[in-house]
């Protein structure tokens, strides 16, 4: 199944990181009406920590039996591809969310901020604050999505692989002589 503009398995990649994005973002919406509730929202974070690892182990393992014989190494490239398109649409969406359906997170934010500088007798100005708030918390969204996908895609690109250029279901024990 080779793709000729790039990777093999790019195209397939992309295509399933719209489903798989659709868990985190669903998540962060049902954490937003939590958010007052401190442990139903600490809940809701470690339930979709857990469904992500589960979901993108089955996305990996599913590409790995239909290729074959998989190694390690594509099958971490596989499962960061498919999380670094997640972490582009996760972005998006971070970028959507905080400008135009729950812009109220960016004001408590920023009011937060200067409420503790103001704590602490800085002289920083909050506006100049304020200008680079948002592209910082764009950026680090972006970041943490990719340091994410690096931590789960290698330890689960571990169990995924499939290092046997036997492993398409048949059993080669005999030995031809």
């Amino acid at each position: 199944m080779s793709n000729s503009t790039g990777h093999p398995f790019t195209q397939r990649a992309a295509t399933a990181a719209l489903p798989f994005t659709l868990i985190p973002i669903a998540f962060d919406v049902l954490k937003h009406f939590t958010e007052d509730m401190p442990i139903l929202s600490t809940a809701v974070s470690v339930v979709k920590l857990g469904i992500i690892v589960a979901v993108l182990y089955v996305i990996m393992k599913k590409f790995t039996m239909e290729e074959g014989y998989v190694p390690y190494g594509r099958s971490f490239r596989f499962g960061m591809s498919l999380c670094t398109f997640s972490a582009i649409i996760c972005t998006l969406w971070y970028v959507l969310n905080i400008y135009v359906i729950f812009p109220d997170q960016l004001d408590k934010l920023m009011e937060a901020m200067t409420l503790a500088l103001e704590q602490m007798n800085t002289t920083v100005d909050i506006d100049e604050v304020s200008r680079y708030l948002s592209p910082a918390l764009i950026i680090s969204s972006f970041i943490s999505c990719i340091v994410w996908g690096l931590i789960l895609c290698g330890i689960l690109a571990n169990f995924t692989k499939n290092d046997s250029p036997f492993a398409d279901g048949t059993d080669n024990t005999e030995s031809e002589e």
